[in-house]
């Protein structure tokens, strides 16, 4: 075997495990009352009222809300279906990523069943929390009913930027986290 092809079929075997060691920051589920990492004036739910404005939780420790702002389907301008009425869920994915060498954070939120559409609405959000918490994008990423980060949930694609991974299923009660 050629030395060339050799080292190609070696980089596709260890690909996975390169991978995987790229992605060593898991996504994270913090109460989204809590505050964030070393702050004590903004919490995760804050931040989720900046696409969800009327957020608030209920006795059980659930998240209830209206719509969500007005934001663009990942895919193209005309895809994917509408939000849910009311917005609701127990929690959300958090992921420190970089961005343009910067330090971001992103906010995967699964809101359910789209009610014009097979799939559902998934928000995926990314803030600048350095200062006063900002949001500077949200994206409807659901291609399908349920959508989560995938393992691992970024990859390193040089040292100012992470790619982030959402996939999305129609049933994903098999899965780990």
């Amino acid at each position: 075997m050629k030395p060339a092809l050799f080292r190609f079929f070696l980089t596709l075997t260890l690909l996975p495990f390169l991978w995987t060691a790229a992605g060593a920051q898991a996504v994270g589920f913090p109460e989204l009352g809590s505050a964030l990492p070393g702050r004590t004036d903004a919490t995760y739910l804050d931040l989720a009222r900046m696409v969800i404005p009327d957020l608030a939780a209920d006795q059980d420790g659930f998240y209830r809300g209206g719509l969500p702002i007005e934001m663009r389907h990942i895919e193209r301008p005309d895809g994917g279906g509408s939000p849910p009425e009311t917005s609701g869920f127990s929690n959300a994915a958090v992921l420190a990523i970089k961005a343009g060498g910067k330090d971001r954070l992103a906010m995967l939120f699964d809101l359910g069943d789209s009610p014009d559409s097979a799939e559902g609405y998934a928000v995926l959000a990314l803030y600048d929390v350095t200062a006063k918490p900002k949001l500077l994008d949200a994206v409807n990423v659901a291609l399908d009913r349920g959508t989560y980060f995938r393992e691992p949930g970024k990859l390193s694609v040089g040292t100012n930027d992470d790619v982030l991974i959402t996939m999305s299923a129609h049933s994903i009660q098999a899965r780990t986290m």
